[in-house]
Parts: C-alpha cells; structure tokens; sequence
C-alpha cells in the first residue's frame, strides 16, 4: 500500500514555502492503521474547530486579543494576573483623568445640564426647570456631547 504524505517545504530561491508531496510503501497493515489515525485526526479537529472557535495555542502564539484576559485558564503566572491588573487600573485612572479634563472644559451651563442628563431628567424637565426652551436646552447638550468626544 502506497501512503501519501503533503508537507510545506520553504523554497530559499523564492522566500516562500511550497506544498511538497512525498509517497512511501508500506504493509497493508501499518497502511490500515495510518489512514484510520488520519480519518481519527481529521474527526478531532474538525470537532475542536466547531465547539472552540477560538483555541489556547491562539491566544498564547497570537496574544490576549484572542483570549479574555479575566479568565486565569489563559494566564499561567500570578506575576501575568496582577500586570493585567495593573495595567487596567492604569487604563481606569487614565479615562477618569481625561473625563475630567474634558467635563472641566466645558461651560458651567452645559455642565450642570450634562449633570442633570446623567441623573435621569430629560431635556423637558431640565429645560422646565431652568425656565428656557426645549430646543436651547437641546443645542447646548449637543455642543457639550461634541466638544467632550473631541477628548477621546
């Protein structure tokens, strides 16, 4: 029996890797037994693919993009558990600085309406309450929202 095997050799000339083929004759026998641990193989992978989309060695080989990060069965070291911590405190402190700086920017109106949006009034309410009209109480959040996101 005569098995087939592909592997992809590097070609120096070109820089680029190729498929090679290669055949050797075996027994019946060990020829029975290679084809049945590739079909077996196949199976297997084929299987891992359609109930792990996303596999360990991805997110080891290509980084924690491919991994969630929060859970510890991708981060083998405690010294891995609290750079992460670490580094999301830093992201938490970094935003909270930049959301103040940019809330510090604005106007006293826009920031007590701004205030008043994130306590639940509506534009109505706040518009009511501070005795101007609905459409000056809308433009004035909008500017707000526009110069804040110029921030971020």
């Amino acid at each position: 029996m005569i098995i087939e095997y592909k592997y992809n050799a590097f070609n120096e000339k070109t820089g680029t890797y190729e498929l090679k083929r290669t055949a050797v004759e075996v027994s019946e026998e060990i020829g029975i037994s290679i084809k049945e641990s590739r079909r077996k193989e196949d199976a297997s992978d084929h299987r891992h693919k359609y109930y792990c989309p996303v596999s360990t060695d991805e997110a080891k080989y290509e980084g924690m993009a491919y991994a969630d990060p929060t859970v510890d069965f991708y981060i083998n070291t405690e010294e891995e558990k609290k750079e992460i911590a670490a580094r999301k405190e830093a992201e938490v402190k970094e935003r909270s600085r930049r959301t103040e700086y940019a809330f510090s920017k604005l106007s006293e109106v826009q920031q007590r309406r701004l205030l008043q949006l994130a306590e639940g009034k509506t534009l109505r309410e706040i518009a009511v309450q501070e005795g101007v009209s609905f459409q000056s109480v809308h433009e004035s959040v909008e500017a707000a929202k526009k110069r804040f996101k110029k921030f971020f």
